[in-house]
């Protein structure tokens, strides 16, 4: 039975725009009915009305399951692979959980290796292959149900876990600059980028407030990184320019490995907290620029890239074991060859392998 409550519904029904006989036809219906005032009620006014919800005054709120989340957050960044059907794909997941060791029939099993398209990755989490032994922790957080055991309830639990997640996690790190390019990408100035990242994240305009201080906050950072990044690049290039230098003028180049890299990787950003500049620099695992000279290295040549901003390798991208391996060969050792016994069995230095990044090697 269809109960016409607007003029606009009375005429559908009269004009037959609703065909008992279609399966589809009661959707022109349900488009007058959705955006009807009858439905545009504020929540908290009908909340207030119905406070234990006897009238159905509201749909009750609740937090998105684990799947839904990470769909959302690809949707919003442009990322989202909507395609169906199609074989199992293995999402990324935390570097750290993926390289950690399983056993399978008292042997190691391969380490975790994701798709290897972007296209492939971003697909839907219900096509996502999960491994009994090893889930993926950002899903894990959010109280995905154990694949070991039947799941006849999601738990909702809210713990502090999450809201960590929710702001340093790998997954978030590359999402959040994947949200930074699109909206780079589809609005021009900085205030036209405000506006769009505000629609994309919570579906409506900033508020003059809200746009001012976001405006201020992204010029901030454009000067902290001129101030902070470029002057310092400056200085030390000309070190690591004059050891070559030298090396070379010595005829001592050709035999010589030089290797110019950090103790570890920073973020691109400045950590800011609470409104005080800190030229100090947070841990990144996602990308790492090194600089080789001589010992059997190819000149001139430039392996990989990161993002525009630096936060994450996106071209010929290589974990560390790809770069033990290759520092092996250039010494003039091979890794296939370096084994030790240990627990009844030989073993390699590099126990999860590795291959030798050839373009690297002259």
């Amino acid at each position: 039975m269809i109960v016409a409550t607007a003029g606009g519904l009375a005429d559908a029904w009269t004009n037959r725009r609703y065909k008992p006989e279609d399966v589809w036809g009661f959707m022109p219906v349900k488009k007058l009915t959705m955006p009807a005032n009858t439905n545009a009620v504020d929540f908290f006014t009908n909340a207030k009305r119905d406070p234990d919800n006897d009238l159905l005054a509201y749909f009750p709120n609740r937090r998105l399951r684990a799947e839904e989340l990470r769909d959302a957050i690809l949707h919003v960044t442009g990322e989202l692979n909507p395609a169906l059907g199609c074989l199992p794909i293995i999402p990324e997941i935390n570097m750290e959980v993926a390289l950690q060791p399983r056993m399978i029939q008292f042997s190691l099993a391969p380490a975790y290796q994701p798709s290897p398209t972007p296209a492939e990755r971003s697909r839907r989490s219900i096509y996502a292959y999960h491994v009994r032994g090893q889930a993926d922790p950002f899903l894990e957080v959010f109280n995905l149900p154990n694949p070991t055991e039947s799941c006849d309830l999601r738990d909702s639990a809210a713990v502090s876990p999450q809201a960590f997640t929710m702001m340093n996690s790998d997954l978030i790190t590359d999402r959040s600059i994947a949200l930074a390019l699109r909206v780079e990408k589809e609005a021009g100035n900085i205030e036209r980028q405000v506006t769009r990242a505000f629609q994309l994240t919570l579906n409506r305009a900033p508020t003059a407030n809200e746009d001012k201080r976001m405006t201020a906050y992204l010029r901030e950072m454009q000067d902290y990184l001129e101030r902070a990044h470029t002057k310092r690049i400056r200085s030390v290039d000309r070190g690591m320019a004059a050891l070559i230098r030298d090396l070379k003028q010595r005829g001592m180049l050709d035999d010589t490995l030089v290797i110019w890299t950090g103790e570890f990787v920073r973020t691109p950003d400045n950590n800011k907290r609470g409104g005080v500049y800190s030229l100090v620099r947070g841990h990144n695992n996602k990308a790492m620029t090194m600089l080789f000279a001589g010992g059997g290295v190819k000149k001139g040549s430039i392996v990989g890239a990161t993002d525009e901003i630096g936060a994450s390798a996106v071209e010929c991208v290589h974990p560390i074991r790809d770069l033990h391996v290759t520092l092996l060969q250039l010494l003039g050792l091979d890794d296939n060859k370096l084994t030790y016994y240990h627990a009844g069995r030989y073993k390699q230095l590099n126990q999860f392998g590795g291959q030798v990044i050839k373009e690297l090697i002259a």
